[in-house]
């Protein structure tokens, strides 16, 4: 068998009602050079079979079956046993248009990683947004990028592992996995943590992505994560982001304040929101931690979400009990 240019992986999870869909994005594009391959995480539903069925199919389609340990370790099954020059990740319940390859395969040249738009579809309310609006073929040199590129097109905020292009090599030389001890932002952290070795990027407009946002009953990132998952994502993000703050000399505070509250200090107080009363004290033992960057540097969207961390840090977490009576909303 010709050795693939591209190797997609697409960890695959209780989907069996749209995972049909996504395969046939992926034979239906209009750069061929391909292996896909599907990992089935335990599913529970008929999701392995419907792989099977078309693994039997078309050649250029493998299936790996293992036991349910999350999307982390379905992915870096998918590493492990991927052999093109790139690889891009596909999400089950997502599918792709016919470009999504052909538009970052043609302009990689040398570039470390292609970063493409992506589209966020909602069904149940029948609209899509585009996320990121990036010029086509705009490079950013991470060695010497300029504060710029790095804001302009929230270069760091896109976290997603899906709608880019990765080169194999980059990822092994540097060791590069999911984290499967977490279970929330590990796939920003891969990307952060790829990013950091790169030499340039190349962004294309192409938003041949299709991002399905499914109703918070079944959505992942609705879900309750514990405190001490949700910390320890904080920690690895607060720590990232300062890193590449200071590496490419970001010195818009605005911008700045934005990236410390989204990556990181949104993240320790995230399991007050989902109302985990338990954790409150290692919630309050994180905020205390990081005293200085929510005092200084923490700017979320609600007010009262600007008050909460005061609370822990003048060891007030009595007062939230009126919190779990009547909850903020988002």
């Amino acid at each position: 068998m010709t050795v693939p240019e591209i190797s997609i992986i697409i960890p695959v999870y209780n989907v069996e009602s749209v995972i049909g869909k996504t395969i046939e994005s992926v034979l239906n594009q209009d750069f061929t050079n391909w292996e896909l391959i599907l990992v089935d995480d335990g599913s529970p539903d008929l999701s392995g079979k419907i792989c099977d069925e078309y693994a039997h199919k078309h050649t250029r389609i493998s299936v790996i079956h293992q036991q349910n340990k999350g999307v982390s370790a379905a992915r870096n099954k998918g590493l492990d046993n991927a052999k093109g020059k790139y690889v891009s990740f596909i999400d089950g319940d997502d599918y792709v248009e016919p470009t999504y390859l052909s538009s970052m395969i043609s302009l990689i040249g040398n570039h470390d990683a292609v970063y493409a738009d992506v589209t966020h579809r909602y069904p149940a309310e029948n609209r899509a947004t585009t996320a990121f609006s990036y010029s086509e073929g705009q490079i950013i040199n991470l060695e010497n990028p300029g504060t710029n590129n790095i804001v302009n097109f929230r270069i760091i905020e896109n976290g997603f592992p899906v709608a880019k292009l990765f080169r194999r090599s980059n990822i092994n030389a540097a060791k590069l996995r999911f984290n499967q001890a977490l279970s929330y932002h590990e796939d920003h952290i891969f990307v952060l943590e790829y990013l950091s070795k790169c030499k340039s990027i190349i962004l294309t407009s192409d938003a041949s992505y299709q991002y399905i946002h499914l109703p918070a009953t079944t959505s992942l990132s609705k879900r309750n994560h514990p405190a001490e998952k949700l910390i320890q994502a904080a920690n690895t993000l607060l720590l990232l982001t300062s890193n590449l703050i200071g590496k490419y000399n970001i010195t818009d505070r605005k911008y700045t304040r934005r990236l410390y509250t989204i990556l990181g200090l949104n993240q320790i107080l995230l399991a007050i929101k989902n109302k985990n009363a338990h954790e409150i004290q290692a919630i309050g033992n994180a905020v205390r931690q990081h005293r200085w960057q929510f005092l200084s540097l923490y700017r979320p969207n609600h007010l009262s979400a600007r008050i909460l961390p005061l609370l822990f840090i003048f060891h007030l977490e009595f007062i939230l009990k009126l919190y779990f009576v009547h909850p903020w909303k988002s």
